[in-house]
């Protein structure tokens, strides 16, 4: 006797090719975000009082712009625990660069004291990196799983 109180079965199970892939967003992002590093790259050339924490805060948004690379274009770099140690420090290393330095230890950014104004705003454009590095890392087993 059938139980009538008792959920029904379903014999449906998870495909793999429905897992969320990247959309062409991140790809537009991307393209629209490697020159900026490109310039700021270039930039560093000409500006005067660096501190190895410049230099170390563009070798981190470097390896940070290869996770996206490998995110929007569905690209299987490295490992996945090495993607998620850089998600990690990449969230520490932007607290740590961006409000700990140059505010409380009075550290300069590429060579200009820090000032709370509209620039600082301009940060919210990493968001969506560090969007892509959390999917890349934690959320994309479709690419994974490739052999």
């Amino acid at each position: 006797m059938n139980n009538i109180y008792k959920t029904p079965d379903s014999n449906l199970s998870r495909d793999d090719n429905a897992e969320q892939k990247p959309n062409i967003a991140w790809k537009i992002f991307f393209w629209l975000f490697t020159p900026l590093m490109l310039i700021t790259i270039f930039g560093v050339l000409f500006i005067e009082n660096l501190n190895a924490l410049d230099y170390i805060d563009i070798l981190i948004f470097l390896i940070t712009l290869l996770g996206l690379y490998g995110y929007a274009f569905s690209k299987k770099i490295g490992t996945r625990a090495v993607w998620k140690v850089v998600f990690y420090t990449l969230i520490i290393w932007s607290v740590f660069y961006e409000a700990i330095s140059p505010f409380i230890l009075n550290i300069p950014q590429y060579g200009e004291t820090a000032e709370i104004d509209m620039w600082l705003l301009l940060n919210i454009i990493y968001l969506p990196l560090f969007m892509s590095l959390y999917f890349y890392s934690f959320k994309s087993e479709h690419i994974w799983k490739q052999r």
